[in-house]
């Protein structure tokens, strides 16, 4: 609500899961403090795949990650 910001979502964060961003919220209007802005992380996964797309999927499963801050070198 206060401009952009970038939040680090761990790898394996499950569906549901809420982060809070401190300061990040509407403010008070007796106090001018900022609130705090939740994001609630939803993950939507596909239910009628084809079996290419299956093993894609199965196949990434596999692999090693490189994090994407890792690669800020």
């Amino acid at each position: 609500l206060t401009g952009k910001v970038a939040i680090n979502i761990p790898p394996m964060t499950p569906s549901g899961r809420t982060f809070r961003l401190k300061g990040k919220g509407f403010s008070n209007d007796k106090t001018g403090e900022l609130g705090s802005q939740y994001v609630k992380v939803m993950i939507d996964i596909p239910q009628n795949l084809t079996s290419e797309e299956k093993d894609f999927f199965k196949s990434l499963a596999n692999k090693d990650y490189v994090l994407a801050k890792d690669l800020k070198s």
